[in-house]
């Protein structure tokens, strides 16, 4: 069995390296400031309120196969932090409570 050190794992998140800015082009950003953030947040986007002069096919095409590739990224990294916690014995610790 796996004994999980939080401390350790939070030491460990706070030390990973930001990825390289992703070169989008200006249509992509368009589309991942528009619509993707906002969905993210939970705001709804109106289909009145998309200017589709300002991207093309080949940038949905573009933006589409970028976000696939980060979920499945994404989900790969929770998959496996996931695992991790499954397998992690609790380790007792005495906590002060404030009543």
């Amino acid at each position: 069995m796996l004994k999980l050190n939080v401390q350790t794992l939070m030491q460990n998140v706070k030390s990973v390296v930001s990825p390289e800015p992703v070169k989008m082009s200006r249509g992509v950003a368009y589309l991942y400031n528009a619509l993707y953030i906002p969905f993210l947040t939970g705001k709804t986007v109106l289909i009145k309120d998309i200017d589709y002069s300002r991207f093309d096919m080949q940038d949905v095409f573009a933006f589409d196969q970028y976000f696939e590739k980060e979920c499945e990224a994404q989900y790969e990294c929770i998959n496996g932090l996931s695992q991790l916690f499954c397998k992690a014995i609790p380790v007792s610790q005495t906590a002060k409570a404030f009543f």
